[in-house]
């Protein structure tokens, strides 16, 4: 016999979804649970991370080994972390590739927002890269995080937040800690 469930939840405005991440949650890895958030039919989706360290690298092995920006996120959807859940993208210095990737790639027409976020990445281009290859109309906000570039790569390239950092978009920062030795103008 065959069963199929149909869910008719429709996606509203106004419609709250969480995806959890964590030990005993229905994600165990923060890319798993973005890539659902993703692909749901929720118009923002919001994504809580719970207690852990979340490897990013480990997690996406395969964009890893390529050199390419480790976690794409292209959807508007909110991102809320427990005060001792981190993300970490800790590239090896020997692989000059890294220098063009970022563990986090914002881009397209998505309202995103990180709420207490803690990351710390060395090796590669931005902490988080914020793109746009158009003129798109979004919202990046940044509440409360705590970032950390730990060691810059061979061009000099040394920062949290990258990219045009709002010149496609508006970016909100509210509190936190952004420690990066700050070398391009466009760069936080």
């Amino acid at each position: 016999a065959t069963t199929i469930r149909i869910n008719k939840l429709e996606a509203k405005e106004d419609q709250t979804y969480m995806f959890h991440v964590g030990t005993g949650y229905d994600y165990a890895s923060f890319s798993e649970a973005i890539a659902a958030a993703a692909s749901s039919i929720v118009n923002t989706p919001t994504v809580y991370v719970h207690s852990g360290t979340y490897d990013l690298i480990s997690e996406n092995q395969a964009r890893a080994s390529l050199g390419e920006n480790l976690v794409l996120i292209e959807k508007s959807m909110k991102i809320i972390f427990a005060p001792d859940a981190k993300l970490t993208a800790l590239f090896p210095s020997s692989y000059e590739y890294y220098r063009d990737c970022s563990p986090i790639h914002l881009f397209g027409n998505a309202d995103v927002t990180f709420e207490g976020m803690n990351i710390e990445c060395s090796n590669c281009l931005y902490c988080v890269h914020d793109e746009s290859y158009g003129n798109y109309t979004y919202t990046h906000k940044f509440i409360n995080c705590n970032m950390k570039y730990t060691t810059q790569h061979s061009d000099g390239v040394s920062q949290c937040i990258g990219g045009g950092l709002g010149r496609f978009c508006t970016i909100i920062i509210d509190g936190g800690v952004y420690e990066s030795d700050t070398s391009s103008w466009d760069t936080l």
